[in-house]
């Protein structure tokens, strides 16, 4: 994820919409995987804060923290109503920030485009292709180890089986795959999917903690063969090369390029 992922180049280059999403996302799955069967009231209060945050970084975000609530509701419903209202608590100033600064609840974000209907239409056959495998936006392009976290969601029982991965809070697996599912189908829904000018898959950047953590069982099983380990190396070194023109080279050519290409 480091340095074969959007992390390596949307955040690394500063689009920080996407990397508070990631930072605060990544503490909520600390707290939970690290607490086990035990919640105290300071775990729910930094999850539900850092949900407070992911809002205010990004509209979008909004599914991601609705699903993780969800998640934790079903599980343990007073923590779930908790962690709710901390997380509206959290937001709070920041809503009052956007109305009074945009006279919009959302922030400047939508202060252009609003949030029009006419600017949504939901599965599109050609749309969801670009999301995942487009050339300048695919996100199994640009995240080819991404794979193992399909693999590891189709076969995670027998994958539990044979690795030692049997930690973690409960419906791990399901909250992460479905949330992963549910965010691009959002992003491949909006008008603009390509993400504007970027590298990459800037769109499917926020779920790339939860795509990481679904590849884990998967990359463990790979890891107890030659071949596998041959495979891992191979996903990382095509990871890791398909992002280095971003950085080494004048990125921002690239959607110059493709502009010029498609007006001509």
């Amino acid at each position: 994820m480091a340095t074969g992922s959007g992390l390596f180049t949307i955040v690394g280059l500063g689009d920080w919409q996407h990397g508070g999403v990631i930072v605060w996302l990544l503490v909520a799955l600390l707290v939970e995987f690290s607490s086990g069967s035990g919640h105290d009231w300071r775990g729910t209060l930094a999850q539900g804060f850092a949900l407070g945050q992911m809002l205010e970084c990004r509209p979008t975000a909004g599914l991601l923290v609705a699903l993780f609530g969800l998640w934790v509701l079903v599980r343990s419903p007073c923590r779930g109503v908790l962690l709710g209202m901390i997380s509206l608590l959290a937001v709070a100033p920041w809503i009052a920030f956007h109305e009074l600064v945009y006279r919009s609840l959302l922030g400047p974000a939508t202060v252009n485009t609003g949030v029009s209907t006419g600017l949504w239409s939901f599965f599109r056959t050609w749309p969801m292709l670009g999301t995942l495998v487009s050339p300048g936006r695919g996100l199994f392009v640009y995240q080819p180890w991404a794979i193992l976290a399909i693999l590891s969601s189709i076969a995670w029982p027998r994958l539990r089986e044979r690795t030692n991965l049997t930690g973690g809070p409960s419906s791990w697996v399901a909250f992460a795959g479905v949330a992963s599912l549910l965010h691009l189908v959002l992003v491949s829904a909006w008008w603009e999917w390509p993400g504007g000018y970027t590298w990459g898959s800037r769109l499917s950047t926020d779920i790339l903690p939860l795509l990481g953590l679904l590849a884990v069982p998967a990359t463990a099983v790979l890891m107890k063969s030659g071949g596998g380990r041959g495979l891992l190396l191979t996903l990382f070194v095509l990871g890791l090369a398909v992002h280095l023109p971003c950085i080494l080279w004048e990125a921002h050519r690239w959607n110059w390029l493709q502009s010029r290409d498609h007006w001509s």
